[in-house]
């Protein structure tokens, strides 16, 4: 009797480990196939996003394009930080310039549009791709409050600032799903 309820409890494991192996490709081919179907043009940096968030391993479409606002927030304020931090090392009258400006750009996407942004990801789509866009449009300004005007240099948030650039272009496509 103990041998045949092991046997059971082997073979049941197993199985449930298979149908959990199983999941995980579907949900694999899940995220592949909604970055593909939201044409976004930075399909890698979609994929491996949204692989890096333990949460995609199991969400639907929905659950997909949520984890993806919420993976530009937290790039978005961690982007913020950064900039603060900038702020206080930094001395030359130029550079923190730009960064007040980066800093009122970067205040304004972490304390109200992305939130109003995620909320309206319930109600409508349109209104989130909208207010993601902002956030995209206020990463860019950053970087060119850097790089254009009468004493172009070098932004030392260029990579941070093309990231969040980035991760907002793939939530406004995916906001058109």
């Amino acid at each position: 009797m103990a041998m045949k309820s092991l046997t059971s409890v082997v073979i049941l494991a197993l199985f449930l480990l298979s149908v959990s192996q199983w999941l995980a490709l579907v949900n694999a081919d899940l995220i592949e196939d909604t970055c593909k179907r939201s044409k976004t043009p930075f399909m890698d940096l979609c994929v491996t996003s949204l692989r890096s968030d333990p949460r995609s391993s199991s969400a639907d479409v929905k659950g997909l394009v949520h984890i993806t606002f919420e993976l530009v927030q937290s790039n978005v304020t961690d982007t913020f930080g950064q900039v603060k931090a900038l702020l206080e090392n930094t001395t030359d009258p130029d550079v923190k310039q730009s960064l007040n400006d980066c800093f009122g750009l970067y205040k304004k996407s972490v304390s109200t549009t992305l939130p109003d942004a995620i909320s309206a990801l319930d109600s409508s789509l349109e209104l989130a791709g909208i207010l993601i866009n902002e956030v995209k449009s206020n990463a860019e300004d950053c970087e060119r409050d850097f790089t254009d005007g009468p004493n172009p240099r070098k932004s030392p948030l260029g990579d941070r600032n093309l990231v969040a650039f980035r991760l907002g272009d793939i939530a406004f496509y995916f906001s058109s799903l």
